[in-house]
């Protein structure tokens, strides 16, 4: 298992294989995961499915009451209502499952739930349901797998590795323009052909693309966000397996570049997501649960970065203003001048020292 940081541990991928052929041998699913508490107000969604994995936090009282990890008993078959637009029924609606079932995981601190979405509309019968608990029974040997000492160790090398970007973004003025090199030492992390910067707008509907890579050719522009604006907001991370066959993703930029498969993870300042770091790889299912943590680590870093250049560039902005404000100022006050006859024309007064003209040496 992975730690992530302010999550609770994510389950190696081998484990979330395990368990998708333990539950489909009991009933056809197009998305299985588990929903378990951060906190008294949010949940931490983990789901995978044919596409790839990924990760959610979301309010509690905005997931369906099958899901709600506080009760400790087994949860009725939910119909899903594909046209809302929640982080979780929008999933669902795109994995094409139209029932939802959740059972308990005994015999752990937190409170999780096993779900399945199911591919069919015929809700599951009670030896199906008694299957899935015996699988969530199971699954504890499967999720609470200790992390091997050789796994720990390259874990804590990994991240030593990426601390190493932050001499580099120490004198950074504009994150951009480093790019190739930031994509550079970060490769001793976690591996990637192409590096993507996205800076998204206010509502979260298009994206600003900047990219650098060895080989394939330079990423830019603003081009329409293919997820919804919920979904953006409450995504902790992603990865993509094989982009050709995901629908949102194979006719992306980055697609077209000629990634193959990804881990995408989002650049927060404070709670307002304000874009996402993506590695991507030229191969398929490149990326596990182990190089979450450490895309997230590089991205906590790169957007204090971003913080510290939009604080720079507001504090320009803001000088900007004030220096046109205090030419207004003076300019009225002359005028004001001429017009009371205190001085005669306005090259009769000396003029201050920031509107005098640069006269360069020759």
């Amino acid at each position: 298992m992975t730690e992530l940081p302010g999550m609770l541990e994510l389950p190696a991928r081998d484990a979330l294989t395990g368990l998708t052929g333990a539950v489909d041998a009991v009933i056809p699913t197009a998305i299985i995961g588990l929903v378990r508490p951060l906190d008294r107000q949010r949940v931490q969604l983990l789901y995978w499915y044919a596409f790839g994995f990924g990760s959610y936090v979301i309010p509690t009282e905005e997931i369906p009451e099958a899901l709600r990890p506080g009760t400790r008993e087994r949860g009725p078959s939910t119909p899903l209502d594909s046209k809302v637009q929640s982080p979780i029924e929008w999933r669902f609606a795109f994995a094409g499952a139209g029932q939802l079932v959740s059972v308990p995981i005994p015999h752990r601190d937190a409170a999780t739930r096993l779900w399945a979405g199911l591919a069919g509309t015929n809700p599951p019968t009670q030896d199906q349901i008694r299957g899935l608990e015996d699988v969530a029974t199971r699954a504890v040997d499967l999720l609470d797998r200790p992390m091997s000492a050789a796994d720990r160790s390259m874990r804590l090398e990994r991240l030593e590795l990426a601390s190493g970007l932050l001499p580099a973004l120490m004198q950074v003025l504009d994150i951009r323009d480093v790019l190739d090199s930031l994509s550079e030492i970060s490769k001793q992390a976690l591996a990637h052909d192409i590096l993507t910067l996205s800076l998204l707008d206010d509502d979260l509907t298009h994206v600003t693309i900047e990219a650098r890579s060895g080989s394939a050719p330079q990423l830019g522009g603003t081009f329409p966000q293919p997820y919804p604006p919920a979904i953006v907001r409450a995504w902790k991370f992603d990865i993509v397996d094989d982009h050709l066959r995901h629908p949102l993703e194979r006719d992306r930029p980055a697609t077209q570049a000629g990634s193959r498969s990804s881990i995408r993870v989002p650049l927060r300042l404070g709670d307002r997501v304000i874009g996402g770091l993506g590695f991507m790889s030229l191969e398929c299912a490149t990326y596990s649960s182990a190089d979450v943590e450490i895309a997230l680590r590089l991205a906590d870093f790169i957007t204090v970065t971003l913080s510290h250049q939009r604080l720079a560039e507001r504090a320009r902005h803001t000088d900007e203003l004030r220096a046109r404000a205090e030419r207004n100022q003076f300019v009225r006050l002359l005028d004001r001048a001429i017009d009371s006859g205190f001085v005669i024309g306005r090259q009769s007064l000396p003029r201050p020292r920031f509107l005098q003209p640069v006269i360069k040496p020759r």
